[in-house]
């Protein structure tokens, strides 16, 4: 993918200035709605293109776009393509407080209608916690061993899955079966829904919308009797947090230091209190 035109400096501008807006601003979320992509052609450096630009459409995969409204050229660029890209969590919530909010009008001269972009600062409902749209894959399998479950849900993590779930189920004839259960980002849910098919005996995939309320969260790193061990930090929506070490490196570090895993954890525990 070429993008001919990125190192210009309006294009810099465009993504260096929305950062530190939204940086400066204290935004911690970024959702948008159906985006309209204009009609018509656009003039590039290979020619002649229809709108939305193949560049630009291959940014917007997994996000809900609408052509039109008629007669409106191009109305969203690669640039403008990639920040949604980068930004979004997805579609707008149900409800929210707004806060600010504000237009930037363009030079292109519509005759019925502004040419606008609008954005609204906001505090999201639901307790203040952040609600995306995501994908949930799930299918039954009755004749794969556990060994073969385990190796496809791994590879399918690895491909992308924001979760997988095992679930035992009880499927025709009283065969014991289970259920595959997929969490997938917008972005990568007809890609994890051909890997499912793939990685398992399934013949069928039943793919659906769901919305999630996630809480924030990232990855520290502390040192527990000279050894790092990662610890995940989430934050709750009064503000306050919790935070727990990865399994994996407690688990690295028992085996290095001769330790029990348990003495490790509550060391870990201890050293994440004085952060």
């Amino acid at each position: 993918m070429h993008l001919h035109e990125v190192g210009a400096v309006d294009a810099i501008l465009d993504i260096v200035g929305s950062i530190w807006g939204f940086e400066l601003l204290g935004v911690s979320a970024v959702y948008c709605g159906a985006i309209a992509t204009g009609d018509g052609v656009v003039s590039a450096a290979h020619g002649t293109l229809p709108v939305p630009a193949p560049a630009t459409l291959r940014l917007l995969e997994g996000h809900l776009l609408r052509t039109g409204p008629a007669g409106a050229g191009e109305l969203v660029t690669p640039t403008g393509a990639a920040l949604v890209c980068v930004l979004s969590s997805g579609p707008e919530p149900d409800s929210y407080v707004p806060r600010r909010s504000g237009f930037g009008a363009g030079t292109k001269e519509f005759p019925d209608r502004a040419n606008a972009l609008r954005v609204v600062l906001a505090d999201a409902s639901g307790n203040g916690v952040p609600v995306e749209e995501v994908h949930l894959l799930a299918c039954e399998v009755d004749d794969m061993t556990a060994e073969y479950l385990s190796s496809a849900a791994d590879r399918l993590r690895a491909a992308g899955a924001l979760d997988v779930v095992l679930l035992p189920v009880v499927m025709k004839k009283g065969r014991a079966g289970t259920r595959i259960e997929v969490l997938a980002p917008p972005s990568r849910a007809d890609e994890l829904e051909t890997a499912l098919l793939r990685e398992t005996m399934s013949i069928g995939v039943r793919h659906s919308v769901v919305r999630r309320r996630s809480l924030p969260r990232q990855l520290r790193t502390i040192t527990v009797l000279g050894h790092k061990i990662g610890l995940k930090v989430v934050e709750l929506a009064d503000g306050s947090r919790r935070s727990k070490p990865e399994f994996d490196d407690v688990q690295r570090v028992a085996l290095a230091t001769g330790r029990a895993p348990q003495d490790i954890f509550w060391l870990a525990a201890l050293e994440a209190e004085r952060l």
